[in-house]
């Protein structure tokens, strides 16, 4: 036993020797080293520290204090790109709690914004009031930009926020007044490929509009339907209507001029459609922003 000793720790010497290293100990190993020696000297141990866990569950000594869930709870400093804390710490705001603020409306939304914004309706045909077809609308937009770019350099160059269909006109949204007083000067210059669509400027009084109610009858099954057996029966122009709102029910709202409220008025507000009767309900007279308000009276309510 004793040369097996003997041999290996000749041959840890030699592989200590060797390296020329001394082994690295860990952290126990290290603790437990300075014990002994304090030990060996006679020296009195110093008292080990409560661990952190008896530290928590002990709280503050502060008297007069109780102690919260946010004093055990602390928040380390974000880490850098070296591995590193940072050493500062964000101040916590009193009266917010740990979830995300809220974003404050300010109120400036687009749709307040283009409110204020002037406009121009041009319309072409017999279309006013009625429905423009999605190609009379891009023909009538595609002829604005061509006038656009034929504008010499130097000359004013019109500004537009939006354009849309609107009860059989097209709705410019201008940003400047002078672009209002370019489109209207170049209104009648417009060529659409048709002499029947002679493009004009729709002024505000025209755009008369009453909302009407009604119901899709039994045996019709579409809105265009319903129109055509409604003017065939009734001999009543209906490609001036507008349907403005139309529920999953079969209930229709529909915008009509003056001609064809003065028309209901004369059937008692009562026509015909295919194999059942149609009745039409006024809900209210007014017009479009700048327009005057129909003198119509009388309503008939129910369905039939």
């Amino acid at each position: 036993v004793t040369d097996i000793q003997g041999t290996s720790g000749n041959q840890g010497g030699d592989q200590h020797s060797t390296t020329g290293k001394r082994p690295r100990l860990s952290g126990a190993q290290r603790r437990k080293l300075l014990r002994e020696r304090a030990l060996a000297e006679g020296k009195t141990l110093p008292k080990t520290p409560p661990k952190l866990k008896e530290r928590r569950r002990q709280g503050p000594k502060d008297e007069g204090r109780t102690s919260t869930a946010s004093d055990s709870k602390v928040t380390p400093p974000p880490r850098t790109k070296g591995g590193k804390r940072m050493a500062s710490v964000s101040p916590r705001v009193e009266g917010t709690n740990s979830r995300k603020l809220k974003r404050q409306k300010t109120g400036a939304t687009y749709a307040a914004v283009a409110s204020d914004l002037p406009r121009v309706l041009l319309t072409c045909g017999d279309y006013l009031g009625g429905k423009m077809p999605p190609g009379v609308c891009t023909k009538l937009q595609e002829a604005v930009v061509n006038k656009m770019l034929s504008l010499e350099k130097g000359a004013f160059v019109p500004k537009f926020e939006d354009s849309y269909p609107r009860q059989g006109s097209m709705v410019f949204v201008c940003l400047d007044k002078g672009t209002v007083t370019w489109l209207e000067r170049i209104a009648g210059d417009l060529d659409l490929g048709d002499s029947n669509l002679k493009v004009r400027v729709v002024l505000p009084s025209e755009l008369r509009v009453t909302k009407v109610l009604t119901w899709l009858p039994a045996g019709v099954e579409s809105v265009d339907s319903f129109f055509e057996v409604v003017g065939r029966q009734n001999e009543v122009d209906t490609t001036r209507w507008a349907v403005l709102s139309k529920s999953s029910d079969g209930c229709l709202i529909l915008g009509l001029d003056k001609p064809s409220v003065v028309t209901l008025k004369s059937q008692n507000f009562t026509l015909l459609a295919g194999v059942k009767k149609a009745t039409f309900r006024l809900l209210n007279c007014n017009t479009a922003k700048g327009g005057v308000k129909t003198q119509v009276e009388g309503s008939a309510v129910g369905q039939s």
